[in-house]
This record gives C-alpha cells, structure tokens and sequence, in this order.
C-alpha cells in the first residue's frame, strides 16, 4: 500500500458486547493492524501488523511480538483449532502472490506448513483450511483510518 508522506493511519480495536451492544474501544494505534482474534479464554487477543503476529492482553496498551519462525508476511489469522495453536495464512514470497497456510504453536514457535502455496487474487482469494469461531458473549473488530 503507498500513501502520500503525510499520511497518518489509526487503527482502533474494538470491542462489542453483543447482548448490550456496548462498543468499547481497548486499544489504538498510529499504525494499521487488522485480523483481530480472542483468545478462547477471553484473555488476549491476537493481531496482525505488517505481515507480523503479536499478542495484546486484555487491558495491556502495548502489542507484544509473537514468534512465528519462517512464516514473516502473516496476512490473515484464520482460527483457534485447539487450545495449544492457531491456524495463520502466510506469503511465503516477496511478490504477495502466492498464501499458504500454517499452524502455528499459540505461544510462537515454528510454524508447519499444512497447505500448498497457491496463486491468489485480492483477500478473497486467500486460502483458508477451516475457519473456527470462538464461543462467548462478545466479538472482536478492527478498523483503520487514514487521515491527511
């Protein structure tokens, strides 16, 4: 993505209590992030920053980086199969044509590749192995803004 050099992106994470529909805003940054997940515990959540994976408890103000191995272009945070790992899709290629997906230890580690690399077209196009969805009252969104 290029902007012009005056550019400023904030992104907000969000919180909504579905039953309520309280919104609340937990954590902001001057950065863009995206693909925010709960943890199925309800204490953290995962998020996904310049091809990069970090953790962000809840009430913490600071995102702290999460090993990931060879997998350094993270772009999309696909779910939670157990409670020990996570399933990521990666560009393992400078080009951002090809994604593969990988499970990934939920504390960090190497990741394993458990799809082929295919070609892909815009973020519909990513391959997903599953997606799992989280139980509980509550759901997460992120969204970015770009100021000039």
């Amino acid at each position: 993505m290029s902007l012009p050099q005056d550019t400023v992106i904030s992104s907000f994470l969000k919180t909504v209590e579905v039953p309520s529909g309280h919104i609340e805003t937990v954590y902001r940054a001057d950065r863009h992030f995206e693909a925010p997940n709960w943890s199925r515990d309800g204490h953290f959540f995962l998020i996904n920053s310049e091809g990069r994976l970090y953790r962000l408890s809840v009430g913490a103000h600071t995102l702290e980086p999460i090993e990931t191995g060879s997998a350094t272009r993270i772009n999309t945070i696909t779910g939670f199969p157990g409670r020990e790992s996570l399933v990521i899709s990666a560009e393992p290629t400078a080009d951002w044509l090809t994604s593969s997906v990988y499970l990934l230890p939920l504390g960090g580690g190497t990741p394993r590749q458990i799809t082929t690399r295919r070609r892909v077209s815009g973020t519909a196009g990513h391959p997903t192995a599953r997606r799992w969805r989280s139980s509980g009252g509550a759901t997460a969104s992120s969204t970015s803004t770009r100021f000039q």
